[in-house]
């Protein structure tokens, strides 16, 4: 996915979603642009805290730019699960992850820029971290490569809080084989 369109894209969601005062962090591949090895994805993925009645102004703020199922969306908000938008100039995917799924992790996201747009709010490095062993648990290769490069790069991680973190959520075993495979040299 060009760099690009993916900057278009953000730009218009995260304008709405302040205008809205949705509380909202990204989440998956693009957050490798802030911690680890900068790549393309295919998609945005981000979580929101949102209610139905907030739903219904999301909603009418998308829908003139984005493709959006409004019967779909309000599902998904009651359910808590994801629901996509679809930038119509762009063509870049939203995947909208409604309710957090790492205890906390709201509160330790952090502000910063990506492709010059900003300030925009992105999961914490631990979290990043959690969420991509949650993938590599689903059978992700591709995280297992992200959560090197995430432990790698200079900036600190509480790695504590990851292991906590991985427990919490039965995924630690997965967390311990990346860390082995990094020592073996079996992962780059």
């Amino acid at each position: 996915m060009n760099n690009e369109l993916n900057r278009q894209t953000l730009e218009k969601v995260v304008r709405i979603l302040n205008e809205l005062q949705i509380p909202y962090y990204f989440t998956g591949g693009i957050v490798s642009n802030v911690y680890g090895d900068p790549r393309f994805t295919e998609d945005l993925d981000l979580v929101v805290s949102i209610s139905l009645n907030q739903a219904e102004g999301l909603f009418s703020a998308l829908e003139s730019a984005f493709r959006i199922d409004q019967e779909e969306m309000m599902d998904a908000v009651s359910d808590e699960r994801i629901f996509q938008a679809l930038d119509e100039d762009t063509f870049v995917k939203i995947d909208f992850h409604v309710g957090e799924k790492i205890p906390g992790a709201a509160d330790r996201a952090i502000e910063t820029t990506i492709f010059g747009v900003g300030p925009l709010w992105v999961v914490s490095k631990e979290d990043a971290i959690v969420s991509k062993v949650f993938w590599v648990s689903l059978g992700s290769a591709r995280s297992e490569k992200d959560i090197a490069n995430m432990l790698i790069d200079s900036s600190p991680v509480d790695l504590a809080l990851v292991e906590n973190l991985c427990e919490q959520l039965g995924i630690l075993d997965h967390f311990n084989r990346i860390r082995k495979k990094m020592e073996e040299g079996g992962i780059f």
